[in-house]
């Protein structure tokens, strides 16, 4: 079923407004509403959502919205969930625009948002990636799920704000469906938009970055084993870092660290066993070593500047385990090391 709303325009649009959907029937309206918001001719507009799947109250949401759009909206229903890559390819097969612009459910957009990115295309210029803040008005808390601010360019290229000429996205065949994968959650896990922007990047087309295009992000309070099992998702970094050995320059410490911190991290991993092997020999240089070495981590986990509590901070030391585990886990799976 694509329902077409009834301003549906006969002549093709400049922009197509490319976002894929699971189970966010609240933040879809949150977003929409913002398109809506746009200081844009919505003659030239037209908005694709492709919904993978939900199983809440999402497609009803979505349909509502697409009979009330001031310019025409597609709504699109996967049978199964395909992941944001599947939803996107998707949505793209009907997408007439000239430059295809994508964004997320969990985002909202600022007015002068698509102006921003299409003043930054010239004819050398095959995508133009923008901002991603968080939204203002929420307040953060230790169990938000945080989206790391883009307010300069990053190597990742994230498909929440970035807008692609339609043929050379078109000449690049879209997303590789293969980069997504499930975690541990079962939830799909992708990085099928760093890929396409590297592969289009890798043959020498330029991009540009425009600061003043401006998408807010949505911070996100999760459950305890949520906000724990989150950074298993860095388990397709090695994949990337295969597939465009440049990454490992543009995107890692020292080439092969994901994090700064996770040097001392990893070698404290390697003295504790030390510490606990001569702990029988001498008992009390093995207790003050584990407490250095504790005390590193620390430094490693928690900034200087915060006022974590002991619980707090080893709550971190938790999700530093998740992550090197996650990517000592890609590293052997994708045969690339990155620590």
């Amino acid at each position: 079923m694509t329902p077409v709303n009834s301003g549906d325009a006969l002549a093709a649009p400049l922009v197509s407004i490319v976002i894929p959907c699971y189970n966010r029937p609240v933040l879809s309206v949150d977003l929409i509403h913002s398109l809506w918001n746009l200081d844009f001719d919505f003659t030239l507009l037209e908005i694709i959502v492709c919904d993978n799947a939900s199983i809440d109250d999402t497609p009803k949401v979505l349909l509502a919205l697409a009979e009330q759009s001031p310019c025409p909206m597609k709504v699109l229903f996967n049978a199964t969930d395909r992941g944001p890559a599947g939803a996107r390819n998707r949505a793209v097969q009907e997408a007439r625009g000239e430059f295809l612009a994508f964004v997320d459910t969990d985002c909202r957009v600022h007015p002068q948002w698509l102006n921003r990115l299409l003043g930054s295309f010239d004819d050398k210029v095959a995508f133009v990636a923008g901002a991603v803040l968080n939204k203002p008005e929420q307040k953060i808390v230790f169990f938000s799920r945080l989206k790391p601010g883009v307010a300069q360019e990053h190597p990742t290229y994230p498909t929440e704000n970035i807008m692609y000429r339609h043929s050379i996205w078109k000449q690049f065949g879209g997303f590789d469906e293969r980069l997504c994968f499930r975690n541990i959650l079962g939830r799909p896990n992708e990085c099928a938009d760093v890929d396409l922007a590297w592969r289009i990047l890798e043959a020498g087309f330029e991009r540009r970055f425009c600061a003043d295009a401006i998408v807010y992000h949505e911070v996100e309070p999760q459950k305890l084993k949520n906000w724990l099992a989150e950074p298993f998702r860095l388990f397709v970094v090695p994949a990337l870092v295969r597939r465009h050995p440049r990454l490992r320059e543009r995107m890692l410490y020292r080439r092969f660290f994901f994090y700064p911190g996770s040097i001392r991290f990893y070698v404290a991993c390697l003295l504790l066993p030390v510490a606990f092997y001569f702990l029988h020999f001498w008992g009390v240089l093995a207790v003050a070593l584990g407490f250095l070495l504790l005390r590193l981590l620390k430094r490693t986990l928690v900034d200087r500047k915060s006022s974590y509590s002991t619980a707090q901070w080893l709550l971190l030391l938790g999700r530093q385990l998740v992550m090197s585990s996650a990517l000592i886990y890609g590293s052997i799976r994708f045969r690339c090391l990155v620590l």
